[in-house]
């Protein structure tokens, strides 16, 4: 949701988001903002990083196009191709 909705951490931290996790998930216990900063975000990141790199290790030719619009939704987009 931080990620996707490009929110900061410490929307986590905000009463109002609070409210609707105790509504839809009262047990969940609600990391801070240090835990998406330091640990959370910074392993998907590497995570994605690995995907990728195998991705291109393993590819001889590789097309890549960029788009320079903007979404409704405020989403940049690259895209690429393997042949």
């Amino acid at each position: 949701m931080l990620c996707r909705n490009k929110l900061p951490y410490s929307f986590v931290e905000t009463e109002s988001f609070h409210v609707l996790m105790s509504e839809t998930c009262p047990k969940y216990e609600i990391p801070g903002r240090k835990f998406f900063a330091n640990t959370l975000v910074p392993d998907m990141y590497e995570e994605s990083k690995a995907k990728v790199s195998k991705i291109l290790n393993s590819t001889e030719e590789m097309c890549i196009t960029s788009d320079l619009r903007t979404s409704a939704g405020n989403m940049d987009y690259i895209s690429g191709k393997v042949p």
